[in-house]
């Protein structure tokens, strides 16, 4: 997918209200849009989560992030819903882990599916049940992000 860097600041801008990109993430950025499986090693609060938001935002289809704890999750949630509701008015972001009823990890992932929600976070142990694999094929990724290098196993 070609977007120039000026597009991507552009968005940062409008988007996360960045004044200008950090180091490593335009070319981050580039990386993903590229197609190219990217690993990002950064100091923390350095803008990685920001690398993956502007890859999503520029790319069809959810964005699902491999979160390993729930209070960061939530974090995510929070700062990505804070930053802008989608086009039409819906949240942009979604948590799906053990503290949701089965209902509500069905509307999640279902929202997924149709398009209402760019970033889904999930814990890693949501990875080995068969039917949030099954929903999160229908639901078209693209792009799968683990956001924790200790969530990376054998």
């Amino acid at each position: 997918m070609a977007v120039s860097a000026s597009d991507v600041r552009r968005l940062a801008a409008q988007r996360l209200g960045f004044e200008s990109l950090r180091p490593g993430q335009l070319e981050g950025v580039q990386s993903v849009l590229a197609g190219r499986d990217t690993l990002c090693i950064m100091s923390t609060g350095s803008g990685k989560s920001a690398i993956y938001q502007l890859a999503g935002m520029l790319q069809r289809g959810p964005t699902v992030v491999i979160s390993p704890l729930i209070a960061l999750q939530r974090d995510q949630v929070e700062a990505i819903d804070g930053e802008g509701d989608g086009e039409d008015g819906a949240p942009e972001a979604a948590l799906l882990n053990s503290t949701l009823s089965e209902r509500a990890r069905e509307e999640v992932l279902e929202e997924a599916e149709e398009g209402e929600v760019e970033f889904l976070l999930l814990a890693p142990e949501q990875l080995v049940r068969e039917d949030v694999l099954a929903d999160l094929r229908r639901a078209q990724p693209s792009l799968l992000v683990v956001d924790e290098a200790h969530c990376v196993s054998e």
